[in-house]
């Protein structure tokens, strides 16, 4: 026993009851140093056993000064002439996602044994959960191997929200009695998210070229398209013009549309596009791109024309200078 702070609680006093059987040790039960109370239940006392395992409850009343707690637990009786198969599961994971639950599930190791410890050969056993609406599925051999191990993967394809699960093994075996044993594993929610692969072409241009966007949308988990999800572009640039600013994915994930530039404050800026993806179900996901822009550079005129009309004009300044003096 500990108390709130998990600190074992010493000469707490056990008052314990059971519907069937009957506690051996004497009264009055405590706890040690340690927190932990001993006590024997004799089951053949009260008892009527038939082909099938019994249930027992035994109450336990936990007294400390003034303070009192009250628990039930249950035990399984099994006839005395009958083998016993037990089983034991370990969950790899006590606290998944339901991201995992979906795709890749929990792992487990189920190992079937008798009453004594021995491993139980070819021991086939049934996997089912609470709540059991919860829709299981096992992959993996449900048939213990020489050592009485099976390594099994648990998946709930189809949960959507937090749940605590407590999955149950029930061990299968030719003449034994079948011993049940149970695991608490805790799904938390998750919501689903996409990944933006972008392409701009090309990403250095010049004011007025035509520049093509594409954004592809995947799973995160599973890496498939995700259809009919709505994309948003927004651009730093003001002069910046879209074909289309927004719109859906097709069949295959995929947005495309076209921007052009029609001017820049200077000789050179980078544009930035933020891309941003919404579908229900899913989180928002965004990301961004960047251009470099340019203006195109003018050529000095070298031809003969050219070169006239500049000598031209620099006879007629220097045709003024000397009028005036």
């Amino acid at each position: 026993m500990k108390d709130e702070n998990e600190r074992p609680i010493s000469d707490a006093e056990l008052d314990i009851t059971a519907t069937a059987g009957n506690i051996t040790t004497s009264s009055p039960i405590t706890t040690d140093e340690y927190g932990i109370a001993h006590f024997t239940y004799d089951a053949d006392t009260g008892l009527e056993y038939g082909d099938s395992p019994l249930t027992v409850s035994l109450k336990l009343l936990v007294r400390k000064g003034a303070r009192s707690s009250y628990s039930i637990y249950f035990l399984t009786v099994y006839p005395p002439d009958q083998d016993l198969a037990t089983a034991s599961i370990n969950l790899l994971q006590s606290t998944v996602t339901t991201e995992d639950m979906k795709y890749d599930g929990v792992k487990a190791i189920v190992t079937i044994s008798d009453q004594n410890g021995e491993a139980i050969k070819g021991a086939t056993f049934h996997v089912d959960t609470t709540p059991s609406e919860i829709n299981l599925v096992v992959e993996g051999n449900t048939i213990t191997d020489e050592s009485g191990r099976s390594i099994i993967t648990i998946k709930a394809p189809g949960m959507d929200a937090a749940k605590d699960l407590i999955i149950t093994i029930t061990p299968v075996a030719e003449n034994y009695s079948s011993g049940r044993t149970t695991a608490m594993l805790t799904v938390v929610y998750v919501q689903p998210s996409m990944e933006l692969e972008i392409n701009v072409s090309p990403e250095s241009a010049k004011i007025g070229e035509e520049i093509s966007i594409t954004v592809a949308v995947t799973d995160s988990h599973t890496g498939k398209p995700v259809e009919n999800a709505s994309v948003a572009l927004v651009a730093s640039e003001r002069n910046a013009r879209f074909t289309e600013a927004s719109g859906k994915t097709n069949s295959s994930g995929v947005f495309k549309t076209w921007l052009v530039i029609s001017d820049i404050g200077k000789d050179s800026e980078t544009v930035i596009i933020t891309i941003t993806v919404n579908l229900t179900g899913y989180e928002e996901v965004s990301d961004q791109k960047s251009i470099a822009l340019s203006r195109e550079k003018k050529t000095p005129d070298t031809s003969f024309i050219g070169m006239t009309g500049v000598l031209g004009i620099a006879a007629l300044i220097a045709a003024l200078r000397r009028k005036r003096l």
